[in-house]
């Protein structure tokens, strides 16, 4: 497997491994229940509020390992056997246990809707060439001079939106001036597509069919 999975990971996994039978099924039971969302913080809140008999922390531990995971089988499909991959970095396991491992990791990225239609949906709305990461509109006040420059005869408040996006790999920033009527103007627009958007979902509930959203 050329994608090597933190150490974090191989402990979480070892544990994942060594689970008893009957707390395997009850975990395989609450992540069959969880709803596929476009955020990943909100199915693994709902996930922790389902497994009550362990700590917060250990359960989040364990979806973000699982998640991980099936985003990883979801963008790297020339891994072949995935799974096999995967068990044979934890090298602490023996060989029993390694295929213990593969086997349960074969019936949670197939058989839990939720985690596939989620690696799914994110792959999907990340396929841009740029994706927003966040947005901030910085505001300044400008002075307005006279052609002497010796007293301010004014001054114009004055907005900055800067957009952070991801672009082949990395991290960069957009900055556009911008004044109350363009504000005005993206405040129309953003609620525009609010009532697309909730006009789609609705369409799709009609039809029975999941709309995969964010928060």
């Amino acid at each position: 497997m050329r994608l090597k999975l933190p150490d974090r990971f191989l402990q979480g996994l070892a544990a994942f491994t060594r689970m008893d039978e009957d707390s395997f099924n009850d975990l395989m039971k609450e992540l069959k229940e969880l709803s596929p969302a476009l955020s990943p913080e909100k199915l693994e809140k709902e996930f922790a509020l389902r497994r009550t008999q362990v700590s917060e922390s250990e359960s989040k531990r364990l979806f973000e390992i699982l998640m991980s995971l099936c985003f990883l089988k979801e963008n790297n499909p020339e891994e072949g056997d995935f799974e096999s991959a995967v068990s044979k970095q934890v090298s602490e396991l023996s060989v029993p246990e390694q295929d213990v491992l593969k086997v349960r990791l074969k019936e949670v990225l197939s058989d839990v809707t939720a985690l596939e239609l989620t690696a799914h949906a994110l792959s999907v709305s990340a396929d841009h060439d740029k994706v927003l990461v966040k947005c901030r509109i910085l505001t300044d006040l400008r002075a307005v001079f006279f052609d002497d420059g010796t007293t301010a005869n004014g001054a114009v408040v004055m907005h900055t939106l800067k957009l952070a996006y991801h672009q082949d790999g990395g991290q960069k920033n957009c900055y556009v001036g911008v004044d109350s009527r363009d504000m005005d103007e993206l405040e129309r627009a953003i609620s525009r597509a609010r009532r697309k958007e909730s006009s789609i979902v609705a369409m799709l509930e009609r039809a029975q069919v999941p709309a995969i959203q964010g928060e």
